[in-house]
């Protein structure tokens, strides 16, 4: 498994083009949530219940973590076992994940499967996550 990890200043965006969405959506990624702990049904509302964890800390200039998991050619996961694994690599990663918002989306676009896993480094206790 391959990742590519950055840390972002927003997360509409970020959500806009994991759900391939919006102006510059290319309508082939044919995006589909696998995993995460929130409750927002649509981008709307993630990026709301994010917003409300960040605003417990203005100070933080980046509290978007963005993660890409991919698999090697050829290999697929259903989505269930997409989520037990992008919680594991959270996990491992040392995320807590019961204080810790995240989303995970699969893109089906190119011929490896990968998913999109958007994290906020600001706890619901207001503590940042400093991992590199």
């Amino acid at each position: 498994m391959k990742a590519k990890v950055t840390r972002g200043c927003g997360v509409k965006g970020l959500l806009r083009y994991a759900f391939d969405v919006g102006p510059k959506a290319t309508g082939s990624k044919r995006a589909e949530q696998v995993g995460g702990n929130m409750v927002g049904q649509d981008i709307r509302e993630l990026e709301q219940e994010f917003g409300i964890v960040y605003r417990l800390r203005p100070d933080i200039a980046k509290p978007v973590w963005h993660c890409s998991l991919s698999l090697p050619t050829g290999e697929r996961l259903e989505k269930d076992k997409w989520d037990k694994v992008v919680a594991d690599f959270l996990k491992q990663m040392q995320f807590d994940l019961r204080l810790t918002q995240y989303v995970a989306v699969r893109h089906q676009d190119t011929k490896y499967d990968h998913v999109h896993i958007i994290v906020s480094r600001v706890r619901m206790d207001a503590r940042v996550w400093l991992g590199r």
